[in-house]
């Protein structure tokens, strides 16, 4: 049996811009923001970046990594390594908020819900240069 791709294609349309997978992204990326925004106050930085498209990409970056190093995401616009450096992003953040592995595996799976608890919780922020035993 063979499958129409035109007919798939829209299916596959349709479902990814229905309005409630809209209001699902849109939803996600406020939870993301207003994450941010806690994490970005913690490292002293203006929370107001962290709504700025692709600045806030380069701040978190740069808590992450140490200042100086924000340029790394550009290493986001080369597939394959774009999901490695998300994953060592990951992992680097819980470090920088005094976090374990089992909050770093959490990340990596889970950012999304991870970023608010990191923002919102009683996690502060150490900075890239303090190694954790």
């Amino acid at each position: 049996m063979a499958t129409n791709y035109l007919t798939s294609t829209q299916e596959y349309t349709e479902l990814f811009s229905s309005p409630m997978a809209i209001i699902i992204s849109l939803a996600l990326l406020v939870i993301t923001i207003a994450g941010w925004w806690k994490m970005f106050e913690k490292a002293g930085t203006a929370g107001w970046k962290a709504v700025v498209p692709f600045y806030c990409v380069y701040c978190i970056y740069e808590i992450a990594f140490g200042k100086g190093k924000g340029w790394l995401f550009i290493l986001l616009l080369i597939p394959c390594v774009n999901l490695v450096l998300c994953i060592i992003l990951n992992i680097k953040l819980s470090h920088v908020y005094g976090k374990g592995t089992g909050f770093t595996i959490g990340m990596v799976l889970l950012p999304v819900l991870f970023y608010l608890i990191l923002g919102y919780g009683n996690a502060s922020y150490i900075g890239p240069d303090v190694t954790q035993e």
